[in-house]
């Protein structure tokens, strides 16, 4: 099986899990687990963009509103070295304001409102790892 043919929905994704709000953490975390995923957990953007250094993830979930560095501003850096050549990294946008537009124009690939539904996520995560890979 090529690597355009991966099957998403059974495989294990490492997940750089990006929020600092210990309800959505705890849920988040319930939920990827459950699903079967590996879970890195970033608090801020820098920490977010420190994990992307030392290591691969297949995709990232984005809180927007985080301290230090915003999910937004964090997204753009991410897109900005990847003009360079480095593969597109998936990041999903995961916030309870309704600024799905404000996400997508940073470079966000999908957007997941709080609180998180394990339905929608897996989904979602499906969604954009298929269209990462096509």
């Amino acid at each position: 099986m090529s690597s355009s043919q991966v099957d998403t929905s059974t495989r294990s994704l490492s997940v750089l899990l990006a929020e600092d709000s210990i309800f959505h953490q705890r849920l988040a975390l319930k939920l990827l687990l459950n699903q079967g995923h590996c879970v890195t957990l970033a608090t801020n953007g820098n920490e977010v963009l420190q994990f992307l250094k030392d290591q691969r993830f297949d995709v990232v979930l984005m809180d927007i509103e985080m301290p230090e560095l915003d999910g937004l501003a964090t997204t753009q850096i991410i897109r900005e070295t990847e003009v360079s050549g480095c593969e597109r990294l998936p990041i999903v946008a995961v916030t309870s304001n309704d600024n799905r537009d404000e996400c997508i124009e940073a470079g966000m690939d999908a957007f997941l409102s709080k609180p998180l539904n394990s339905h929608v996520l897996e989904r979602t995560l499906r969604r954009v790892i298929r269209d990462s890979v096509a």
